[in-house]
């Protein structure tokens, strides 16, 4: 008999950085049909700084670009952090700077496959393809 295993967010507090309310929830339903707790979301950089100030996320979801904004700086604050994050857009890997090419990029519209997989390689320690 197969073990029974937690869902791969189970107990992860999870950050959602993205302008487009649509897409935040859909983010949002992802992210608890995988175990997670969502913080957030959060429509601007400066929105996520100040839960930052109150709350630790365990991973972050970031929309690369935030009413024209770059999410880089935010994505740097998490780095040194040691919080793991994912990219999710719909822009190619060249508007990534060349610190970020390693991070996980996720096409919108989310699918629940994608970021699952995304995060059991970075559970694993496994750079992504």
């Amino acid at each position: 008999m197969t073990p029974i295993q937690d869902p791969p967010l189970a107990g992860w507090k999870v950050l959602i950085v993205e302008d487009q309310f649509l897409i935040a929830s859909d983010m949002k339903r992802i992210v608890a049909a995988l175990g997670g707790e969502t913080i957030g979301p959060c429509r601007s950089v400066e929105q996520a700084r100040e839960l930052l100030a109150s709350r630790s996320p365990d991973f972050a979801l970031l929309d690369i670009n935030l009413d024209d904004k770059p999410v880089f700086d935010l994505a740097e604050e998490l780095s040194h952090r040691g919080v793991p994050f994912v990219f999710a857009s719909g822009y190619d890997d060249f508007a990534v700077p060349e610190p970020y090419r390693h991070v996980p990029r996720l096409d919108k519209p989310l699918s629940r496959a994608d970021l699952e997989q995304a995060v059991l390689r970075l559970r694993a320690g496994v750079s992504p393809s």
